[in-house]
């Protein structure tokens, strides 16, 4: 059983446990864990010597000692660096040139301290797969999870070992949210995979059971014009109506400040609320971060639409939703892969969902992202949207604590 996290690892041994006629001698014989993870477990199987593996802080700190090699500073050069390596690997788009030497200098830094970073893990095992398959204990059936974040260099992987074991494959995926290209995934090896493998059998998994029915419209309305993509038909399991606005604000400043207003009163209308603000970038959701009291903050979950991956909340406010991200650069965006960020936000959602835009930004004018209008959200005024986002998580409630 194969998953793109070790978190996603951990929830499906969990879920392992809680099949009851599964018996403790099964459950022993699965083995679940990332592509990273089997691959290193498989290559030690096959006594291939393997090199210790930099955790997230070493490589970092070997990124920056090699961007100061080369005359680049800061911190933030060492994440760009780590972002162009991915880019580099998956041979998605020519690095920059003044990037080149530093990743050079990189990889000469790890071959001297005799270490490996997680995609040398998978690089090293799929040279030899074909020599080292033969060394490990023979694999039936491979599952594997959230399979539009695979990358090229999985895909080939994961086909030589089903080719290697004849193994029977059970793949899991929505490629709607495939939404690491800058890792090399793409939704293209989910949807090629149904033609792929002989005799698949495909089961569309159409019924959400997390928003409410505005929710789930606004975004199927939105996610629709992508075109590489599958249709499906989407339908809420919620009989609840839910709520989905959007409001245009003056500026950030304007925008941070109703937001702040939108959590306190969110927070403060149930003990048990959760709330989350969301943005494409870290620097949008400062803004709402400053103005926002300490004492709220602390009860609300910030993350970028990346991080809000595969978690929900019952109130999501989606914030610097602007056309043309000033906080991005061109190379950064293609228009499908931030489709698909846009819907993984707005689904975020269970009762509430408010995207707001700032009429500047970055000392720029501000037009609204053309995701609003491809998802039909109709604007709505500050307090009004506040009152129905209140009502909304009102009609949520499940009863368990009292309403304040």
């Amino acid at each position: 059983m194969i998953t793109y996290t070790r978190q996603g690892a951990v929830d499906l041994r969990a879920r392992l446990r809680q099949v009851s006629d599964v018996t403790d001698a099964q459950r022993a014989a699965f083995r679940v864990g990332t592509f990273h993870a089997e691959c290193f477990r498989m290559m030690l199987q096959a006594g291939v010597p393997v090199q210790p593996i930099l955790g997230q802080r070493e490589q970092l700190h070997l990124f920056y000692r090699a961007c100061q090699a080369v005359g680049l500073s800061g911190s933030q050069g060492a994440w760009e660096l780590a972002r162009i390596a991915a880019l580099c690997r998956a041979a998605q788009q020519s690095v920059p040139r003044r990037f080149r030497s530093a990743m050079r200098r990189y990889e000469a830094l790890k071959r001297r301290m005799g270490r490996w970073d997680f995609d040398d893990i998978l690089e090293r095992f799929a040279e030899k797969a074909d020599v080292w398959l033969q060394r490990v204990p023979p694999i039936g059936y491979v599952l594997v999870d959230e399979f539009q974040d695979v990358n090229g260099a999985q895909w080939h992987i994961l086909n030589q070992i089903v080719a290697h074991f004849s193994s029977r494959i059970f793949i899991v995926g929505d490629d709607d949210q495939s939404i690491y290209a800058f890792r090399g995934a793409s939704p293209d090896w989910l949807l090629h995979s149904v033609h792929h493998f002989p005799n698949t059998e495909a089961a569309e998994l159409a019924v959400n059971f997390r928003s409410d029915q505005e929710i789930v419209r606004a975004s199927s309305r939105l996610i629709q014009h992508n075109r590489q993509r599958m249709s499906k038909s989407f339908r809420a399991h919620s009989m609840r109506s839910g709520f989905a606005t959007v409001t245009i604000f003056r500026d950030v400043y304007q925008e941070a400040q109703a937001v702040a207003r939108w959590l306190a009163a969110v927070v403060n209308s149930r003990p048990d609320a959760e709330a989350a603000v969301l943005a494409r970038t870290r620097r949008q959701l400062e803004p709402c971060m400053v103005h926002t009291p300490p004492a709220v903050r602390h009860r609300v979950s910030w993350a970028t639409f990346h991080g809000a991956k595969g978690r929900e909340w019952d109130s999501v406010a989606v914030v610097g939703a602007v056309e043309g991200n000033p906080y991005l650069r061109a190379s950064e965006r293609t228009e499908e892969e931030e489709r698909r960020l846009f819907y993984v936000a707005m689904t975020r959602a269970r009762h509430a969902l408010w995207v707001t835009v700032p009429g500047q930004a970055a000392g720029a004018r501000m037009r609204p992202a053309r995701f609003i209008d491809e998802a039909a959200l109709f604007p709505s005024e500050e307090q009004e949207a506040v009152h129905r986002l209140l009502e909304a998580l009102a009609l949520g409630w499940d009863g368990r604590h009292p309403m304040r």
